[in-house]
């Protein structure tokens, strides 16, 4: 199941966040080796030296791994906040 929809389905504040994390690994590992393969043909194509090619590489398999994660918490915070009955609407008292 995809990041995006546990957020909107409730999985969000039923499961634990490590949980939901582990589930999504395969998820960011995915996108890092596209992200990756992305970023190599681009280097490569451009002529740049295999050293920097790898330093690219790594760079964006680490950032793009992160990124993934680092959207999940941010969402199912939010999820779970919205669930406690937080709208961010004031209402007028």
């Amino acid at each position: 199941m995809g990041c995006y929809a546990c957020l909107v389905n409730g999985e969000a504040t039923e499961k634990s966040l490590l949980r939901l994390l582990r589930e999504e690994t395969a998820s960011a590992v995915t996108d890092a080796g596209i992200a990756t393969t992305v970023v190599v043909v681009m280097l490569l194509a451009a002529g740049t030296s295999p050293v920097l090619v790898a330093g690219g590489a790594v760079a964006a398999a680490g950032l793009t791994y992160v990124v993934h994660q680092v959207v999940l918490v941010a969402g199912v915070a939010i999820a779970r906040w919205r669930a406690d009955g937080h709208t961010g609407r004031h209402d007028p008292a």
